[in-house]
């Protein structure tokens, strides 16, 4: 076989590798969680995080927030909080960890973080389609799968890119 000919089957073999490791069809079949808030809600969407491995003074999200001075802040977690947590159970600890590098305890005007996870990489898992925690008095919920957020009469989608 020419060198030519088995470099097409490695790269084919690949892109077939790839293409059934990342498996955008089954966002078809991924839970959507409704969410809706009343006309003049405040949202803050960030996503990538990746706690575990960035080293960045991450309170200036939370101090951010808490000078807004404003009430109905929702504050978005749009996957990737994690990096070597995958295959993992999601536990208070992990949620301890995004309240505490985040510095969102104590911010008045936070009405609820949710945290949409990736559906493939990084994040670790949930046996439920919703999960709700809340630490040091704030209210996580984390959506395994994608968030449809309707506010007045507008939808927006938020889910991870993977």
């Amino acid at each position: 076989m020419s060198q030519v000919t088995i470099t097409a089957l490695l790269t084919l073999g690949l892109i077939i590798a790839l293409m059934i490791y990342e498996m955008p069809f089954t966002y078809s079949n991924a839970h959507v969680a409704t969410i809706e808030l009343g006309d003049d809600p405040l949202i803050i969407a960030v996503s990538d995080l990746h706690l575990e491995s960035n080293r960045k003074d991450l309170g200036c999200i939370g101090n951010y927030l808490r000078n807004l001075g404003k009430d109905g802040i929702y504050l978005v977690i749009n996957g990737d909080i994690f990096d070597r947590a995958h295959g993992r159970v999601l536990s208070q600890n992990h949620i301890h960890e995004l309240v505490h590098r985040l510095n969102l305890a104590g911010i008045n005007g936070l009405r609820e973080v949710i945290y949409v996870m990736a559906m493939y990489d990084h994040d670790p898992r949930v046996d439920h389609e919703e999960v709700r925690y809340s630490i040091n008095g704030v209210s996580v919920r984390v959506i395994r799968g994608i968030m449809k957020l309707v506010i007045g009469g507008r939808t927006f989608w938020f889910l991870h890119g993977d």
